[in-house]
């Protein structure tokens, strides 16, 4: 199976962020009361790794989340070198 397959095979077609897989995300967290699943698409991983640490709370969620929102809506790079960025520091 393919990264794309696995991690956000809709990568290159969406503006940052899947808003069903947040909610469904959110709906598990607020069940096991505690951080368990982010619902990142691959724009999102990025930013955390690079730009962000790895602390999991509301407010590093919501910095990512406007990080993404300015790369993405100002164009600041590609699509192709994101996923290029992403294939060199996945983990």
């Amino acid at each position: 199976m393919s990264v794309m397959q696995s991690e956000d095979d809709a990568f290159f077609y969406h503006h940052g962020f899947l808003l069903d897989a947040m909610r469904e995300a959110l709906i598990h967290d607020l069940k096991v009361h505690r951080f368990a699943r982010g619902g990142s698409t691959i724009s999102m991983q990025i930013v955390k790794n690079i730009f962000l640490n790895r602390k999991k709370n509301i407010a590093h969620k919501l910095e990512e989340a406007l990080i993404v929102w300015l790369i993405e809506t100002e164009h600041l790079t590609s699509k192709s070198r994101m996923y290029e960025v992403y294939l060199n520091i996945a983990e």
